[in-house]
């Protein structure tokens, strides 16, 4: 077996060998990327790279993937390189498994090295067993690995449809699409709401400006914006589809998305809720993005305008960390939710950081779902 840095004459290959792995979740997904297999990462920082096991003595497939990226953010007061691991793909043979699990603590800490960061995070679903055997809860402590360390249990939660009876907004709280205009007020709200968030991507209004311009396709146009009397904002979300680049395709729904589904599609005859696809179909979906907002009727309000100004085929997702009183979904949406956790990944001897200490109702990480 060898690992090796991937290249874009990988991307092919990669996207195959994505696909051969779903993603448990109350419904199982398979992620079918298109384009370059790089782009979502491209989009998030230039600083990349990604991971492939192989195996040199026969057919050269690719048997794991995992991808590296750093990002500045501020930790603790400083500004730093900050890393990200995503989309960790191993095939499902023992000697490929035992492979990998030598490779991946060296390789982390060369790019940490490298990076000159101290810190690198991860998400993992509860639905995925084979991680949480593997990383989270491994057997044999013989084994080097790194150490997951959870920082933050969170959510996905999807807003499928909204009641009969679900209320209006605040008439005071005046929500519509942003303009060129707007993005000097905007950076400036974004940088002001992260302040207090560790780790935090946005510290200051160059440092949106510069992260929305590296995400390339999403616009200013994607953003709502929710504004008080004065014209003021108080809150903001980016509605973002990623399904020219990316599909999540069902393959299997359990006993209690099996349900949901069949009672959406029930409930869509007399309203707007929002089907969810057979299996064989991707699931239709916008991402709110930069979900941001100064109490919870302004946060209400934002999910209202946005589920009425995407297509009648898609639902929305976001992030609520658990501790976040405002981000809880409405009671007036038929919502779902998916359990997952952020993890900071520390070396088997290294000391916790005191930011990843538990504090009561502190502020949510600042946080992409569309990047995960």
């Amino acid at each position: 077996m060898k690992l090796r840095l991937a290249t874009e004459d990988d991307s092919d290959n990669l996207i195959k060998f994505y696909e051969e792995t779903l993603v448990t979740t109350p419904i199982h997904l398979k992620l079918h990327k298109q384009g370059s297999f790089f782009f979502q990462y491209k989009m998030q920082s230039k600083a990349t790279s990604t991971y492939i096991l192989v195996d040199d003595k026969s057919d050269k497939k690719i048997k794991a993937m995992v991808n590296l990226l750093f990002r500045e953010a501020k930790i603790d007061g400083v500004i730093q390189q900050v890393g990200y691991v995503t989309d960790l793909r191993i095939a499902s043979d023992r000697k490929v498994i035992l492979e990998w699990t030598r490779f991946l603590l060296p390789t982390l800490r060369e790019a940490k090295k490298a990076q000159d960061c101290r810190y690198i995070f991860s998400v993992v679903g509860e639905a995925q067993q084979q991680a949480m055997n593997a990383f989270i809860r491994p057997r044999n402590v013989r084994r080097e690995l790194p150490r997951y360390y959870l920082y933050r249990k969170f959510s996905v939660v999807s807003l499928h449809a909204l009641w009969p009876w679900a209320l209006d907004p605040l008439p005071s709280i005046q929500t519509e699409p942003a303009t060129v205009k707007d993005l000097p007020d905007l950076a400036e709200y974004v940088s002001k709401k992260n302040s207090h968030r560790t780790p935090n991507y946005h510290p200051s209004p160059e440092h949106f400006l510069r992260n929305l311009e590296l995400w390339g396709e999403l616009k200013i146009e994607d953003f709502l914006l929710a504004k008080d009397g004065n014209g003021s904002i108080v809150g903001c979300t980016a509605l973002w589809n990623s399904h020219a680049h990316e599909q999540f395709i069902a393959v299997k729904y359990d006993s209690m998305s099996l349900t949901l589904k069949e009672m959406l599609h029930l409930y869509s005859y007399f309203s707007s809720a929002r089907r969810l696809p057979d299996v064989g179909t991707p699931l239709n979906f916008y991402y709110l993005s930069y979900l941001l907002a100064d109490n919870s009727d302004i946060f209400y309000s934002l999910c209202h305008k946005a589920y009425h100004s995407v297509p009648k085929t898609h639902f929305l997702v976001y992030p609520h960390f658990e501790g976040s009183l405002m981000s809880q979904p409405a009671r007036s949406f038929i919502s779902s939710n998916i359990k997952a956790g952020l993890y900071c990944l520390l070396d088997p001897e290294e000391s916790v950081p005191n930011f990843l200490k538990p504090r009561v109702l502190s502020p949510a990480p600042d946080f992409e779902l569309a990047f995960i």
